[in-house]
This record gives C-alpha cells, structure tokens and sequence, in this order.
C-alpha cells in the first residue's frame, strides 16, 4: 500500500478486493478498473472511481476516510469515493 486514508478494516477488504480484481480480470479478460470499481460500489456503495495503469498522476477530491492508492506488481491503483450524495 502507498497511501490510504481509510480506516484499517475498510484498507484491509479494499486491499483483498484489488488482489482479487486482477485474478477476476485476468481469468475473464476483463476490464481490471471495472471489476474492482464494481466490487467496491457493492461492498460499500456508490460512487468508486477507480484508476489503473502503469504511468500516470494524479491528484483527485474524494470523500474522507475513501481514499487508497497501491501497487500490484506494476500496476498503480487508486480508487476513491466521491460524487454521491
């Protein structure tokens, strides 16, 4: 994990959801942002944002304690909630 503002539990699950999203896309040569943008917005409700890849910046408004960045191998990831209301 780079960085998170989220509570311990909710990275915890965030982390397992990531790890699975990339097995899940890779077993159905799906959208690896897609799969975990879904995952989240069931676990925890709308609305994720979700980004990944392997070269980019960043700098995005998201609700407090919704925010996590990591690595997978060589990808980045960031995903965060904003926009529900």
């Amino acid at each position: 994990m780079i960085n998170s503002d989220m509570k311990d539990e909710m990275r915890e699950q965030v982390q397992r959801l990531t790890v699975d999203c990339f097995k899940v896309a890779n077993k159905t040569g799906g959208d690896y942002a897609q799969v975990l943008k879904d995952s989240l917005d069931l676990k925890f409700g709308p609305t994720w944002h979700v980004i990944i890849g392997k070269s980019f910046g960043s700098d995005v408004m998201h609700e407090v304690f919704h925010y996590f960045q990591c690595q997978y191998g060589s990808w980045q990831v960031i995903a965060f909630k904003a926009g529900y209301l």
